[in-house]
């Protein structure tokens, strides 16, 4: 009995001092409860009066009902379930005690509790004699007693490692005292002996089997944390810490993918990560960090995502108004596919941009090697109007016109071409507007039936349509002057209608024009395809670099009115 209660003591005494790890305060209630109990009974021992020993005896009782409910909580916490942590359940469990207590103190009036035939033996040995209200609260003990120890023995985490070592040790513990209790209780006591209690014996027993899981497995160190986190079917490898450092939980993806067994459970983070220095710098933070690093294993090398996040104990059962730090989850997902496709990425960008300064090197000599030439050609012919026949000079000053038009077109289709680097953006209807307003459109219309938003190049898209401004308005169909001859129909005139508008999957350009045949739809885009007399070939050419240049697709279609319909394709900026 006072071995009993030394030890129920110390571990009151050290779960105390660490009362800010996670199991510390339950367990604070259970030792408390049985310390309580042990020091009853070995008062209710050492005094001769009845009223004093009953007094002591009820103390004893109500320890142990405080004992219970502890014994709740270290449930409620240790395997977390949530029936377990319903405030309304410790409410419940209180009112047995307190009920017990009352009834208890007040037996003299109703004698319900103790009956008269409730004396010492021996001078000092209580003998209870039980009433109806005496049986109702010792089912209740054995009953609430019982129900925690199964949800702890029946706990998933209790075959693995380290909490396998735990969960016998508590199990142990409480089925010593419910077993004892029981002999107690019920009088099957062998050795017929009034002055031995075999339920203070289990007692004893039960507070070294705490203090053994408190001292060597590591109870208040290591124990579950974030377990519906953990779930086996997570593709993600989680490895859940606790405030020490150490790991008190993985799950199969971070066991195969760090080669840890399950046995890795209570060991420190900085020997379990020994081989991964990023991952051992991460686990020594308590705040969200993340990081890559590359794992070499087997000869093949794989690129992993590492985050932190700290485990805070929201548990409407905490002591504390602030959520307590309980530790920390490691959360690594395997991006090696995302990584070669990010590497190929940018190998693409440098290749665009390679070729971006190819093209502007290209449109740089064109300008100087060619327009300066050009420019000089055409500031003679004026000067010797005066002194030849005017008619052949104005035809060499049309050819000379007509390659410096040539030059302007295949500067613009080499700039089109370059890879758009700042997209921004840009209002369909704004930049519509701007290119009609640029472009001489005689008495043509131009409807815009569109508030879509683009991400792209302002400059570059009024380029874009002006362009097919620039066809329809003067053929009557966006793309008249990329057809042969003997395929262009009637001009549709200064009359025609151009409308920009929305379709499922981007934007249009559509006229009212006599439209294009189905079987020369796919030769407008060609560079230089043109059969007009006055005609470069390079229009539709420089509508189709840019829209590649914004990374859209275009097509050419039918309008409703029987026009050309120019579909662009612009992709979900959430799918990239």
């Amino acid at each position: 009995m006072l071995v009993s209660t030394l030890i129920s003591g110390a571990i009151v005494y050290l779960t105390w001092r660490n009362r800010d790890k996670p199991l510390a305060a339950p367990l604070v209630v259970v030792t408390l409860g049985l310390f309580g109990w042990s020091l009853g009974s070995l008062l209710a021992r050492l005094v001769s009066s009845l009223p004093t020993t009953l007094a002591a005896w009820n103390v004893a009782l109500f320890s142990l009902h405080l004992a219970i409910v502890g014994w709740f909580y270290v449930a409620a916490e240790y395997t977390e379930h949530e029936r377990l942590r319903r405030p309304s359940l410790f409410v419940a469990l209180l009112v047995v005690p307190l009920g017990t207590q009352i009834v208890a103190w007040t037996n003299a009036s109703h004698g319900l509790f103790y009956t008269p035939e409730t004396y010492l033996t021996q001078g000092y040995l209580l003998v209870v004699g039980e009433g109806p209200l005496y049986w109702v609260q010792t089912i209740y003990m054995f009953v609430a007693s019982l129900v925690p120890t199964v949800y702890i023995a029946l706990n998933r985490e209790s075959s693995r490692g380290l909490y396998r070592r735990q969960t016998v040790a508590l199990v142990g513990s409480m089925l010593v005292i419910w077993v004892t209790s029981v002999l107690e209780v019920f009088d099957i006591e062998p050795w017929h002996d009034p002055s031995f209690n075999v339920m203070l014996l289990g007692t004893t027993i039960a507070v070294v089997g705490l203090f053994w899981a408190v001292v060597y497995a590591d109870f208040l160190d290591v124990v579950p944390i974030a377990r519906e986190t953990l779930v086996e079917q997570m593709d993600d490898a989680v490895v859940a810490l606790n405030t020490d450092q150490r790991i008190v939980g993985t799950n199969p993806p971070a066991r195969v993918l760090l080669d840890l067994n399950e046995d890795v459970v209570g060991s420190d983070a900085a020997t379990a990560f020994a081989d991964y220095p990023a991952l051992l710098d991460l686990s020594t933070t308590d705040e969200e960090r993340e990081t890559e690093f590359t794992l070499d294993r087997d000869g093949s090398r794989r690129r992993l995502h590492a985050s932190s996040t700290p485990v805070r104990d929201t548990s409407r059962l905490s002591f504390d108004d602030d959520a307590r730090l309980v530790g920390q989850l490691l959360m690594l997902r395997d991006v090696t596919t995302r990584h070669r496709r990010e590497q190929r990425l940018r190998e693409h960008e440098r290749e665009l941009e390679a070729k971006n300064e190819r093209l502007e090197e290209f449109a740089r000599v064109v300008s100087h090697d060619l327009q300066n030439p050009l420019s000089v050609a055409a500031g003679n012919v004026e000067l010797l109007r005066d002194e030849y026949e005017p008619e052949r000079l104005d035809a060499i000053a049309d050819a000379i016109e007509r390659m410096d038009t040539i030059v302007d077109d295949v500067l613009e289709l080499a700039r089109a071409g370059q890879t758009i680097a700042d997209p921004r953006p840009v209002s369909l209807d704004a930049v519509a507007q701007d290119a009609w307003r640029t472009t001489e459109t005689r008495d043509a219309d131009l409807v815009v039936e569109t508030e879509t938003v683009v991400q792209g190049d302002g400059v570059r898209l009024q380029q874009l349509f002006e362009n097919l401004f620039r066809n329809s308005v003067a053929h009557g169909s966006t793309s008249s002057t990329s057809l042969p001859a003997e395929s262009l129909p009637e001009s549709g005139g200064p009359s025609v209608t151009v409308t920009v508008g929305d379709h499922e999957s981007g934007f249009f350009v559509a006229d009212d024009g006599p439209g294009i045949p189905p079987d020369v739809r796919e030769q407008v885009f060609e560079e230089g395809y043109t059969t007009a007399s006055d005609g470069t070939g390079f229009g539709l050419a420089i509508v189709d670099n840019l829209a590649t240049a914004h990374g859209w697709d275009v097509s050419v279609t039918e309008s409703s009115s029987g026009g050309a319909r120019f579909e662009f394709h612009v992709p979900d900026p959430d799918d990239s």
